[in-house]
């Protein structure tokens, strides 16, 4: 026998698959077909089959696997869609900063009292605006209500004088959307975008949502 036919012969003794009389058999076999010893005991139904696994075991471990990349591709959806919200609301939370802290346009070089009176209503419009957003859980109904409609005059009183400024149509726009008055909150929101493409990136999940709204 082959060093080969050896090993195995000997751990086929070992293992209890074969008895001494199979393995000559085996070997007579094997040496007048010139074929290795262990493949002529397989052939007979010496060795041992490994475990078959049945038609349930199979669909479970086919069902857990799918479940496992379900969860694994859900979990990534759900991590990209947090972190992009999440991108969003910083982008709008910057914006609507540099918006409030923009300067107030200076008056013309003659310093006309529409020049004046416009930048003291844009001025008490943002007053009554952040007051609002300020102390919105301690105002009661009716005095939130009159001091936005205020808000909303002196915003308006100043679109008056300019009327494509677009932090202005902002501030009008969330003073509407404030009051539940949503077309019109709609059209400034439009309007901000149109006027100063700085400003789209920040409007433009507002403006969607109150597309999707006004079209039930």
């Amino acid at each position: 026998m082959t060093p080969e036919d050896k090993a195995f012969a000997r751990e086929a003794l070992q293992r209890g698959w074969m008895t001494v009389e199979q393995i000559e058999r085996c070997r007579v076999v094997a040496e007048e077909n010139s074929k290795a010893l262990r493949e002529i005991a397989g052939t007979y139904g010496y060795l041992p089959r490994p475990p078959a696994r049945s038609s349930s075991g199979v669909f479970a471990a086919a069902l857990i696997g799918a479940l496992v990349i379900f969860v694994a591709g859900s979990a990534a959806v759900l991590i990209h869609a947090r972190r992009e919200s999440r991108r969003q609301e910083l982008v709008a939370a910057r914006l609507h900063s540099e918006l409030m802290a923009q300067p107030l346009p200076a008056p013309t070089p003659d310093g006309t009292r529409e020049a004046i009176e416009a930048e003291q209503r844009l001025r008490s419009g943002r007053a009554a605006l952040r007051f609002v957003a300020e102390n919105s859980k301690t105002l009661s109904d009716i005095d939130r209500l009159n001091r936005l409609e205020e808000a909303v005059g002196d915003f308006t009183a100043y679109l008056e004088y300019r009327p494509t400024y677009a932090p202005v149509l902002y501030d009008r726009a969330r003073a509407f959307d404030m009051l539940g008055r949503l077309r019109e909150a709609l059209a400034d929101y439009e309007a901000a975008a149109a006027a100063d493409a700085r400003h789209a990136d920040m409007l433009r999940p507002r403006i969607a949502e109150l597309r999707q709204v006004l079209r039930r």
